[in-house]
């Protein structure tokens, strides 16, 4: 008898803490499909923006083409401030670094969730990739060509830390220099940044996909509304 009492003790131990961790599990995907929730908010703001960077440039090199002294800048300083920034995607990973605290994902029982999770997780490390291999270069490249072609002394508040989609350009200013090497070259490391911005829209076009996905079948794993 008492035998079966402690057995069954074990077995009612056994089953609370199965509860416990099941309740947990489940906390953790409520948190983090609000995790991902906020991604999709950030990608809904993004995405059109790395578009219309790639229209713009082509308008910018359109421009370009028809530059010289007479000219002046042609309208390029209106859009210049276009190619040299972007915003940079921040995942939220409050809940998988929760998780890696807890002791990583063998939290996550159920293999398809945790899968899932990962597969998107090495999509937002690739795209973070991205940024630092390919974005920020052709970000540094055209500052230091922008240095060379364009007067910010004549764009009133440039130099006073207000944002740049608030500040007034002119129009036909005339350019620091008309050399034809340079604007070769500048027109060559624009190109370069409007291939990486279609490949950045693409990526977080299809991250948010994926996001979307992802949030419908864990509520559907989980039972979650």
């Amino acid at each position: 008898m008492l035998f079966l009492a402690v057995f069954c003790g074990f077995i009612a131990e056994n089953q609370r803490e199965h509860f416990v961790e099941h309740q947990r599990e489940k906390q953790f995907i409520k948190s983090y499909i609000e995790d991902l929730q906020t991604d999709l908010k950030t990608l809904s703001f993004q995405i059109p923006l790395f578009k219309d960077k790639v229209i713009k440039i082509d308008t910018l090199i359109s421009l370009l083409n028809g530059i010289s002294p007479k000219t002046g800048a042609n309208g390029a300083y209106l859009y210049f401030w276009h190619a040299s920034w972007f915003y940079k995607f921040f995942p939220v990973d409050r809940t998988m670094q929760q998780l890696k605290n807890a002791g990583g994902m063998r939290l996550i029982r159920n293999d398809k969730a945790a899968d899932s999770i990962l597969f998107y997780d090495r999509e937002t490390k690739f795209i973070q990739i991205h940024i630092e291999t390919s974005l920020y270069k052709n970000q540094r490249d055209l500052q230091d060509m922008e240095d060379k072609l364009y007067d910010f002394s004549l764009i009133p508040g440039w130099g006073q830390g207000k944002s740049r989609n608030t500040l007034q350009y002119p129009v036909n200013a005339p350019l620091l220099s008309y050399d034809h090497l340079l604007l070769s070259e500048y027109k060559n490391k624009l190109i370069n940044a409007q291939r990486d911005y279609a490949n950045q829209y693409n990526y977080l076009s299809n991250l948010k996909l994926k996001a979307e996905a992802l949030i419908a079948s864990l509520k559907n794993e989980y039972h979650l509304k």
